[in-house]
């Protein structure tokens, strides 16, 4: 039961940093994209490259696990929102659920 009410927690988040990025950018976020743009991939692309800034960040600066896991878990949760904008991009495309 913990890990359903962790993972509910988790896609409220990560649906809260889709309408955040989408406020931030408008008509250019990728919300107001076809689920073809090229702007999916880049924009994770560039979500994925900050978690790996993270890392090696942590590994070789702070030495700080606390704070990594705190920037890690931000940024892992712009990866899933990406993510996430995706794959519903092409389920509106190709699913009727």
């Amino acid at each position: 039961m913990l890990q359903k009410i962790k993972s509910e927690q988790i896609g409220r988040e990560v649906f809260s940093e889709r309408m955040r990025a989408h406020l931030k950018h408008g008509d250019k976020s990728t919300e107001s994209q076809s689920w073809t743009s090229p702007v999916f991939l880049t924009v994770l692309v560039e979500e994925i490259g900050e978690v790996a800034k993270a890392i090696n960040e942590y590994r070789v600066f702070t030495n700080q696990p606390h704070r990594l896991a705190h920037e890690l878990r931000a940024e892992l949760i712009q990866v899933a929102a990406m993510c996430e904008a995706w794959i519903v991009a092409i389920d509106d495309v190709f699913l009727e659920l």
